[in-house]
């Protein structure tokens, strides 16, 4: 049994009712920082690598899904939680806890754990390329439709669509190249990301076509911003002059109004 326990890359680690260590192997102290398995033994587990949350908060050993297993006899799942390794540093883990029963009596618990970090990094970064346009940086269409109908409610109201198409993509890949027309949509897209508030969500949501949704905001401030993006467009003198982008907007001020048509009307 040790042998196979300790041929696994997983760390796994037995607890008693109390919460004390009853046994772990080689994986357990690898990822915890730890040399020998008396640093473990006999300590309370929860205390010594579950204690806070990554930014610092305590957890109370009530609020522990561990020390629940324990205290219900119902297996867990954890994927939200840090473990603290000897040296104070800690890391993300994916952790399910085992209760251990004899004679109908939780008499302890077997934990398994991984660690964490890349696995949440990649969703993270798939996560975020699945609402972000590569390109600009800024979101895209996905991300536009969801907030579209997120933000469709009475208490975002007034709201009001930007859009703005750029003029000469073409004709710059055309006579400049693909670099060329790469620089100019990013450089519109600074532009407006500069233009707009932190409030306000600004997405390429096609080649050329871009869009700023802007909750709880009237016609008169849509206005005002239109006119920082145009100004904006006409100080920084792009590829020779030859960044423009044409604008629309339109205002919701009801909430039976159409979001949808609100923005067909500004296109």
């Amino acid at each position: 049994m040790r042998l196979i326990l300790d041929s696994t890359a997983e760390g796994i680690f037995g607890i008693d009712q109390q919460g004390l260590c009853t046994f772990c192997n080689i994986s357990c102290l690898t990822l915890l920082g730890y040399e020998r398995e008396q640093e473990l033994l006999g300590r309370n587990i929860h205390a010594l690598i579950h204690h806070s949350t990554a930014d610092g908060k305590k957890i109370d050993v009530q609020d522990c899904p561990i020390h629940k297993t324990l205290v219900t006899g119902i297996g867990v799942e954890m994927e939200h939680d840090v473990f603290w390794r000897k040296d104070g540093t800690c890391f993300d883990v994916l952790c399910y806890a085992y209760p251990q029963i004899k004679d109908s009596l939780v008499v302890g618990a077997v934990v398994t754990f991984t660690n964490n970090t890349e696995r949440k990094a990649n969703l993270a970064k798939i996560e975020y390329l699945s609402f972000h346009d590569q390109l600009t940086g800024l979101y895209n269409r996905a991300y536009f439709d969801e907030a579209l109908v997120a933000f469709d409610t009475k208490k975002a109201l007034p709201i009001s669509i930007i859009v703005g198409d750029v003029n000469g993509l073409k004709l710059t890949n055309d006579i400049f190249g693909h670099t060329a027309g790469d620089k100019l949509l990013t450089d519109v897209a600074k532009v407006l990301s500069a233009s707009c508030r932190s409030s306000d969500i600004v997405s390429r949501i096609g080649g050329d076509e871009f869009v700023v949704l802007l909750p709880n905001t009237g016609s008169e401030t849509a206005q005002e911003i239109i006119n920082r993006i145009q100004q904006r467009m006409d100080s920084m003198g792009v590829l020779a002059g030859r960044m423009s982008i044409a604008l629309g907007w339109a205002t919701k001020m009801l909430k039976e109004e159409s979001i949808r048509d609100l923005y067909d009307a500004a296109e």
